[in-house]
């Protein structure tokens, strides 16, 4: 399994986690050269099948943003009941 992770922010407000998967098949094919009695060379090349991928993205609130919607949920609670 092959990938990579990123992640990265706009405007210093939301932060966004991005994931990527990536599954291939590999197939090596070697092949054993003898220069010289005594003296061999190995060769090959590695061709790789892509099977299935995945790519994930996730959405995440700083810490401000999170009190703020706490403040928020509260207010609203708050004049529910008033």
């Amino acid at each position: 399994m092959q990938g990579a992770k990123q992640e990265f922010s706009v405007l210093n407000q939301k932060t966004f986690k991005r994931t990527y998967k990536l599954d291939y098949i590999n197939v090596p094919i070697m092949a054993n050269v003898y220069v010289t009695k005594g003296l061999a060379v190995k060769l090959g090349v590695q061709p790789g099948f892509l099977v299935s991928s995945t790519n994930k993205s996730k959405l995440k609130h700083s810490l401000e943003q999170e009190v703020q919607l706490m403040m928020l949920r509260q207010s609203q609670l708050t004049s529910l009941f008033l």
